[in-house]
Protein backbone atom coordinates (compact mmCIF):
# COMPACT_ATOMS: atom_id res chain seq x y z
CA UNK A 1 0.00 0.00 0.00
CA UNK A 2 1.36 3.42 -0.91
CA UNK A 3 0.43 7.00 -0.30
CA UNK A 4 2.00 10.25 -1.37
CA UNK A 5 3.68 13.10 0.37
CA UNK A 6 4.34 16.65 -0.78
CA UNK A 7 8.04 17.50 -0.65
CA UNK A 8 9.29 20.78 -2.09
CA UNK A 9 6.05 21.16 -4.04
CA UNK A 10 6.48 17.75 -5.66
CA UNK A 11 4.60 14.62 -4.74
CA UNK A 12 6.48 11.37 -4.48
CA UNK A 13 5.09 7.95 -3.63
CA UNK A 14 5.96 6.55 -0.26
CA UNK A 15 5.63 3.10 1.17
CA UNK A 16 3.79 2.79 4.47
CA UNK A 17 6.94 1.18 5.78
CA UNK A 18 8.54 4.65 5.52
CA UNK A 19 6.48 5.73 8.52
CA UNK A 20 7.15 4.75 12.09
CA UNK A 21 4.40 5.27 14.65
CA UNK A 22 5.25 7.80 17.34
CA UNK A 23 3.57 9.04 20.46
CA UNK A 24 3.63 12.79 20.05
CA UNK A 25 1.81 15.20 22.28
CA UNK A 26 0.53 18.55 21.04
CA UNK A 27 1.19 21.31 23.56
CA UNK A 28 -0.06 24.88 23.41
CA UNK A 29 2.57 27.19 24.85
CA UNK A 30 2.85 30.84 25.80
CA UNK A 31 6.29 32.41 25.43
CA UNK A 32 7.29 35.60 27.22
CA UNK A 33 10.50 37.60 27.23
CA UNK A 34 11.18 39.35 30.53
CA UNK A 35 13.04 42.55 31.37
CA UNK A 36 16.31 40.61 31.76
CA UNK A 37 15.95 39.18 28.23
CA UNK A 38 15.19 35.67 29.54
CA UNK A 39 12.44 33.62 27.92
CA UNK A 40 9.75 31.87 29.93
CA UNK A 41 7.47 29.22 28.49
CA UNK A 42 4.34 27.78 30.06
CA UNK A 43 2.32 24.91 28.67
CA UNK A 44 -1.23 26.17 28.65
CA UNK A 45 -2.93 22.81 28.20
CA UNK A 46 -0.88 20.91 30.82
CA UNK A 47 -0.70 22.53 34.24
CA UNK A 48 2.71 22.47 35.88
CA UNK A 49 4.75 22.21 32.68
CA UNK A 50 7.07 24.96 31.56
CA UNK A 51 10.57 26.30 31.80
CA UNK A 52 12.85 29.20 30.91
CA UNK A 53 16.10 29.89 29.13
CA UNK A 54 18.42 32.50 27.69
CA UNK A 55 16.65 32.30 24.32
CA UNK A 56 13.39 30.95 22.95
CA UNK A 57 14.93 27.78 21.53
CA UNK A 58 16.51 26.74 24.83
CA UNK A 59 13.36 27.61 26.77
CA UNK A 60 11.27 25.46 24.41
CA UNK A 61 13.66 22.49 24.65
CA UNK A 62 13.60 22.71 28.44
CA UNK A 63 9.82 22.93 28.33
CA UNK A 64 9.65 19.73 26.28
CA UNK A 65 11.78 18.04 28.97
CA UNK A 66 9.36 19.35 31.59
CA UNK A 67 6.40 17.89 29.70
CA UNK A 68 8.16 14.52 29.38
CA UNK A 69 8.90 14.52 33.12
CA UNK A 70 5.25 15.14 33.95
CA UNK A 71 4.08 12.50 31.48
CA UNK A 72 6.48 9.98 32.98
CA UNK A 73 5.18 10.78 36.47
CA UNK A 74 1.57 10.32 35.38
CA UNK A 75 2.40 7.05 33.62
CA UNK A 76 4.38 5.60 36.54
CA UNK A 77 1.58 6.44 38.96
CA UNK A 78 -1.30 5.28 36.75
CA UNK A 79 -2.75 8.79 36.53
CA UNK A 80 -4.61 10.00 33.46
CA UNK A 81 -2.89 12.99 31.85
CA UNK A 82 -4.92 16.05 32.88
CA UNK A 83 -4.96 17.83 29.52
CA UNK A 84 -6.84 21.11 29.61
CA UNK A 85 -9.24 22.26 26.93
CA UNK A 86 -8.83 25.80 25.51
CA UNK A 87 -11.90 27.06 27.34
CA UNK A 88 -10.22 25.99 30.60
CA UNK A 89 -7.04 28.01 30.07
CA UNK A 90 -7.79 30.81 27.60
CA UNK A 91 -8.57 33.30 30.38
CA UNK A 92 -5.13 32.61 31.89
CA UNK A 93 -3.08 33.44 28.79
CA UNK A 94 -0.63 36.22 29.71
CA UNK A 95 -0.89 39.52 27.85
CA UNK A 96 1.77 40.29 25.24
CA UNK A 97 2.99 36.72 24.92
CA UNK A 98 3.71 34.70 21.82
CA UNK A 99 1.46 31.66 21.39
CA UNK A 100 2.73 28.55 19.69
CA UNK A 101 1.92 24.86 19.30
CA UNK A 102 4.78 22.40 19.83
CA UNK A 103 4.97 18.63 19.50
CA UNK A 104 6.65 16.63 22.22
CA UNK A 105 7.85 13.17 21.24
CA UNK A 106 6.77 10.80 23.97
CA UNK A 107 8.65 7.72 22.73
Amino acid sequence: MTGSILINREQRPIELTDWEPVHAFRCHVAIEKDADDLFSVIVLNLSGAGSSGPNEEVALERTKESVLGLLEYYDENGIDIPWLMPKEYESQIPDNCKLKWILVDGD
